[in-house]
């Protein structure tokens, strides 16, 4: 029990330390503006070399919504399709039988 409160008292932040501070915290802000000395030739063809390592490729997921509505249409698709040739087949068939008889 008493490690317990030992572990709590390490992980927790002295709040009236951080208040009675006095130096500020570094800024990551450059003091003065920083001027390019590469030629602007140089930095393109660079820029083109490095293009095809900075694409982002992003998977797809199964779960996404637009997956599943591109697979609805392409069954949607497939029946039609199918209805289409089985209609064919059917009337074929009947009036092959109609004749018959």
């Amino acid at each position: 029990m008493m490690e317990e409160a030992d572990d709590e008292e390490e992980t927790a932040v002295d709040l009236e330390a951080l208040k009675l501070r006095t130096e500020p915290e570094p800024s990551s802000r450059p003091e003065e503006i920083l001027e390019s000395r590469v030629d602007s030739v140089e930095w393109n063809l660079e820029v083109e070399r490095v293009l095809p390592q900075l694409k982002v490729t992003i998977r797809t997921d199964n779960k996404d919504w637009r997956v599943h509505l591109d697979q609805m249409h392409q069954h949607r698709d497939g029946i039609k399709t199918s209805l289409t040739e089985t209609k064919v087949i059917f009337f074929f068939n009947m009036t092959k039988k109609e004749l018959k008889t």
